[in-house]
């Protein structure tokens, strides 16, 4: 057992830094507090022995109905196709066993790319830190409700985890969801890195057995 590892075990029921795992997060977010949990979260997980890589992609679609799950962009000129084909080379090159999506930018991108093809992990960071966001950001939330809900059951079959780091981002995500869904409790970062490393050792675990797809895990 890595002697950096936390005791407690996430999910799984076992260290999730047991077997080291090559991972690479994928961010386009548009946060300052989002953006800096996944270089704790990479940084974390590299030193207790994963092989992280992190990429950013040059160009993500400007919003999320410029992705369509059953219908993605062929264009080279476009958004979504650029980012798109930069991630497959990635894919290509680094050869990872899980790949983790950072926003609803990347989670569109990435799974249309991916295709689950590789065991896909999502992080939609839909709320700011104050596990509830502001008065803005939750009257924003509830505009968008629906639109974002048809995309994620549209983008199921191409998710093998949805991760909530909080229970009203959890909330706001559970209606109609098709994917398996886990649910952070952990306020103090560690153990909060801890169960999102555990998410995604569950997801390689069992991805390729059985695909994408499930109910909902807290």
């Amino acid at each position: 057992m890595n002697p950096e590892s936390t005791a407690w075990s996430g999910v799984t029921g076992i260290d999730p830094f047991a077997t080291p795992l090559r991972v690479v997060h994928v961010c386009a977010l548009e946060t300052a507090w989002a953006a800096e949990f996944v270089e704790h979260i990479a940084d974390f997980q590299s030193r207790r022995g994963w092989n992280v890589q992190m990429f950013v992609p040059a160009t993500v679609p400007p919003s999320l109905t410029e992705a369509r799950p059953s219908q993605p962009s062929s264009s080279a000129e476009t958004g979504p196709s650029t980012a798109g084909q930069d991630l497959a080379d990635v894919i290509a090159d680094v050869r990872p066993q899980a790949v983790v999506l950072h926003g609803p930018r990347a989670g569109v991108v990435g799974r249309t790319t991916i295709r689950a093809s590789v065991p896909t992990i999502v992080l939609p960071h839909r709320l700011a830190s104050t596990l509830g966001g502001s008065t803005t950001e939750q009257r924003t939330g509830r505009l968008t409700r629906l639109r974002s809900r048809r995309l994620e059951r549209g983008l199921a079959p191409w998710t093998n985890a949805l991760v909530a780091l909080s229970e009203p981002e959890a909330a706001s995500l559970r209606p109609g969801l098709a994917a398996p869904l886990f649910v952070n409790r952990e306020s103090e970062p560690d153990r909060a890195y801890t169960f999102v490393s555990a998410v995604i050792s569950r997801a390689h675990a069992f991805g390729h057995l059985y695909g994408p797809g499930g109910g909902a895990v807290d």
